[in-house]
């Protein structure tokens, strides 16, 4: 995943004040740096104004504050102390670097302060000048590049950032040598943009890596961060490629392979490639469990002597209690039914020794009746759910769930048993039941702040339509269906398996009511969808 808080405030410590997050410093020759005091004082005060609204906005605020007015005054502040100065760079002699300096490290402010049209003029100014006082492959026009490329990447611009990147990577590439504090300052830099904008980033300080020969450790770390922001296929390639480097790196049972082997089969498992996932979340579950029994017990007093302590155990717990859930439900989804009945009723279990915890309960009961109801041991997966149902009623009365609902417009989790409820019903052919629940769940949707693209919404519009289809109630099912293909589209994995079980419905709707060209090109999506999450990369 990308880097984390703790190595963000690390970056800031070691490194805002030295280049002030810009790239568009050049290397400074020491006898024209004596000139001008007036000229360095007014750089040096923006330069602290400067470092200081960055580690505001991107260190000091959350993630959600992050394009806000944090940091605005110092921005301000900066600004200022950098037009004095190219007032007075005014006097330098023509191509004089400082120049270039001053206009960079103003545009760079510009940007922060989301003044794009003026940042992007200083910006070009800037480049123009360095263009005309150093040789085409002087590494600071590649660093001025990059500040260039960002700017145009923070007004989500990005055909013109796309060139300035590519010009930036074949200049250091030559060069052969970087500033290793660009890469600590582009890592931070990336925390500021989209999974798109940050993937390039991160592919930027990978290419750049592997071409001046860096070890494995530092490669392994910059593909960590780009798998981190990727999705589908390119996620996958990039996982691949880091358990390859822990083959050279750690032991085959290491925490960190084995947590790299658990990244790539959640991967999978999120794409629905379950027979991928399937073997290589056994293995993360064997080796983690051997990983337990060989620490200290995990005991009481363990546990309240020290924070360490209870750091470690709750750590233990909760990481073996994820693998459990994870194969659990790729055990389900690749029809081992029994082994996944053993494992969520292992998770329930879990849950029921531990009061806190009933919100965990109700979900692992979900689960288990969905087992149940695939099984067609109906009366079981009723029980499972009613009992699911019982508790999220009881959870609702508490204090904070009230506040919870009133936010959210009401309880998810009472939404998602009602929306099994309904599917239970209907698969076991009480449609009488099944009916009023379907239409209960989707009355409670109006209320509620779901995503755009929530993949219970998807089946749960799905399920409803299937049951209107099967009692012939055409005009009213496709409607549901042609929603539910909406809602996929919108969801974070619109090539999910689960969207071909849509697909595939809905085409047989449309050949029921005679129009099979039309299901004939929703056949053919579900089976691409398929091939492609039975085909996954190979891992050895």
């Amino acid at each position: 995943m990308p880097i984390g808080a703790s190595q963000v405030r690390w970056r800031f410590r070691r490194f805002s004040l030295v280049l002030a997050l810009t790239f568009f410093v050049a290397q400074a020759r020491p006898a024209l740096w004596a000139q001008d005091k007036e000229w360095d004082k007014h750089m040096k005060e923006g330069g602290k104004a400067y470092a200081r609204g960055m580690s505001k906005k991107y260190y000091w605020a959350d993630s959600s504050s992050q394009t806000s007015l944090a940091g605005a005054p110092e921005f301000a502040k900066a600004e200022r102390e950098f037009l004095a100065a190219l007032a007075l760079a005014q006097s330098f002699p023509a191509g004089d670097v400082r120049t270039a300096d001053t206009l960079g490290r103003l545009a760079s402010t510009y940007a922060e302060e989301r003044k794009f049209a003026e940042a992007e003029e200083r910006g070009k100014q800037a480049i123009a000048l360095l263009e005309g006082s150093l040789t085409p492959n002087n590494p600071d026009l590649g660093y001025a590049s990059i500040g260039m490329a960002l700017i145009y990447d923070s007004e989500s611009k990005p055909e013109q950032a796309a060139p300035l990147w590519d010009r930036a990577l074949a200049i250091l590439k030559k060069a052969g040598k970087v500033n290793p504090q660009a890469f600590s300052l582009l890592e931070v830099r990336a925390l500021s943009f989209d999974s798109d904008d940050q993937a390039q980033i991160y592919r930027f300080i990978l290419e750049l890596e592997e071409s001046t020969g860096a070890p494995d450790k530092d490669l392994r770390s910059a593909l960590l961060n780009l798998a981190g922001a990727q999705m589908g296929s390119d996620a996958e390639q990039s996982r691949i490629r880091i358990m390859e480097l822990d083959r050279k790196i750690f032991s085959p049972d290491s925490p960190a392979a084995n947590d790299d082997l658990h990244s790539l089969a959640k991967l999978y498992a999120d794409d629905g490639k379950f027979a991928a996932a399937l073997p290589l979340l056994q293995h993360a579950l064997e080796v983690s469990e051997k990983a337990v029994q060989s620490r200290s017990p995990c005991t009481p007093r363990a546990f309240w002597t020290s924070l360490n302590g209870r750091i470690a155990c709750m750590g233990q717990d909760a990481a073996l209690t994820n693998l459990y859930r994870e194969l659990a439900e790729a055990y389900a989804k690749m029809g081992k039914y029994p082994e996944a009945e053993e494992l969520y009723k292992r998770l329930i279990s879990t849950a029921e020794a531990k009061t806190s915890e009933n919100r965990v309960l109700t979900a692992e009961l979900r689960n288990l009746a969905r087992v149940y109801s695939d099984e067609h041991r109906y009366a079981e997966a009723l029980d499972a759910i009613k009992r699911s149902e019982a508790l999220n009623q009881e959870i609702s009365e508490s204090k904070f769930a009230k506040q919870n609902a009133e936010l959210h417009g009401g309880s998810v989790w009472v939404w998602l048993t009602q929306a099994d409820l309904a599917e239970i019903y209907r698969e076991k052919g009480d449609n009488a039941a099944a009916e009023p629940a379907f239409q209960q769940a989707l009355e409670m949707t109006q209320h509620m702040h779901l995503a755009a693209g929530h993949p219970k919404l998807a089946q749960l519009l799905d399920n409803y339509a299937t049951l209107l289809r099967d009692e012939g109630r055409y005009t009213e099912a496709e409607p549901l269906y042609k929603r539910a293909l909406e809602v996929w589209a919108k969801a974070r994995y619109p090539e999910h398996p689960d969207v071909a079980v849509t697909l595939t419905n809905y085409a047989m709707l449309l050949r029921k009511v005679n129009r099979p060209a039309e299901a004939e090109t929703l056949e053919a999506r579900a089976s691409a969808i398929r091939e492609k999450a039975g085909a996954p990369g190979a891992v050895s």
